[in-house]
């Protein structure tokens, strides 16, 4: 389990953000920043469209200018776009943000299973690593109402942004992950019809 914790890390506070987008985006957009129901819904719909448009043009990216540099790039566009939800003075500003945090975390979670594929031959740490996409997913669906509850949405959605920080400052070591050779007794294991 040790050695998942960090990527653990990334793709819990990933998924928090999605949660976050998913479950209380719209409502932030509709009761903080007035927006009609029409436009608030889109908030949701910017992120996912981003993620997809993201995800389709990932494989290019990387290929052109390799995974560190995508994977750094990309959580700082993701932290960009949650500090504009929060300090969104209008309800297109948040929807900007919300399509940019989709578009930023978009090859975050592919590249940490990625890397957590690197540390074993027989899966069991991407099985691990993606225990932490449920725990992200559920606190950020269970948080972000009671937390708004006790204060506003705005404050609420700090959290977000503090976690999109914690995946910038993590983005390094998952890249470095990325690049070194895979682990496990598969590696070193002889063939059978090996002398």
């Amino acid at each position: 389990w040790v050695p998942v914790l960090g990527i653990g890390l990334v793709l819990t506070s990933a998924y928090f953000i999605e949660s976050s987008a998913s479950s209380w985006g719209s409502v932030y957009v509709h009761d903080t920043l007035a927006a009609p129901e029409s436009v608030a819904a889109l908030a949701y719909g910017g992120y996912s469209a981003a993620m997809l448009i993201g995800r389709l043009s990932a494989d290019w990216l990387i290929r052109s200018f390799g995974a560190k540099r995508v994977i750094q790039v990309c959580a700082l566009i993701a932290l960009v776009g949650m500090l504009a939800v929060v300090f969104a003075p209008t309800a297109w500003v948040a929807l900007a943000g919300f399509a940019l945090a989709g578009g930023g975390l978009c090859v975050i979670a592919p590249l940490a299973f990625a890397a957590a594929g690197t540390l074993d031959q027989s899966g069991v740490a991407v099985a691990r690593a993606n225990t932490f996409t449920y725990v992200g997913f559920l606190l950020g669906a269970a948080l972000i109402g009671p937390i708004a509850d006790l204060s506003s949405m705005r404050v609420a959605y700090v959290i977000s942004v503090a976690l999109a920080v914690v995946i910038v400052l993590m983005a390094g070591s998952l890249s470095k992950r990325l690049e070194q050779p895979s682990t496990g007794q598969a590696d070193t294991a002889q063939p059978a019809t090996a002398h």
